[in-house]
């Protein structure tokens, strides 16, 4: 059948890595389930686009191109993230929203303690909205224990 082209684009510049699958169901020759991957790392917030284009036979030679168009906004990461003991306990945990912050709909904090064996607990996870503060303190630590904190931004195509 005709190609399918895909393009993904980042606050208009193209971008690569995505990728495109599709899948048909046996019982419908007709529709198809289109899935559109693109990973996002490190600080690559922004509005991402993705253009699917199909080249096909149209009525008199004419070729028809249909296509669909998909955006998604990413927040940024915070930056100047940072982790203060207050007491045994208690750690304050402090960041830089991002610049670009109208994507952001909240942060969500994670955390893990680890003994002096490398032992590792469960990860811990607490959401903050995007309204509040840019610091929040975490209680209820064990004394003696190593912790890890690791912070991200949320959007709506990240809850």
């Amino acid at each position: 059948g005709p190609a399918t082209n895909v393009t993904w684009t980042r606050d208009g510049k193209a971008v690569s890595g995505g990728n495109f699958t599709a899948t048909r169901r046996l019982d419908d020759p007709v529709t198809a389930t289109y899935t559109l991957t693109l990973s996002v790392t490190g600080r690559q917030g922004g509005v991402y686009r993705c253009q699917v284009a199909k080249r096909g036979p149209g009525v008199s030679g004419n070729p028809v191109i249909s296509s669909m168009e998909l955006e998604v906004k990413v927040a940024s990461p915070p930056t100047d993230f940072t982790a203060e003991q207050v007491n045994e306990t208690t750690v304050r945990i402090s960041w830089t929203p991002p610049a670009s912050k109208e994507s952001v709909t909240g942060y969500r904090i994670y955390y893990m303690a680890t003994d002096s064996q490398g032992a590792r607990g469960e990860y811990v996870t607490m959401n903050v909205n995007a309204s509040e503060t840019s610091c929040k303190l975490i209680h209820d630590l064990q004394a003696g224990l190593n912790y890890s904190f690791t912070m991200v931004a949320l959007s709506e195509h990240l809850p």
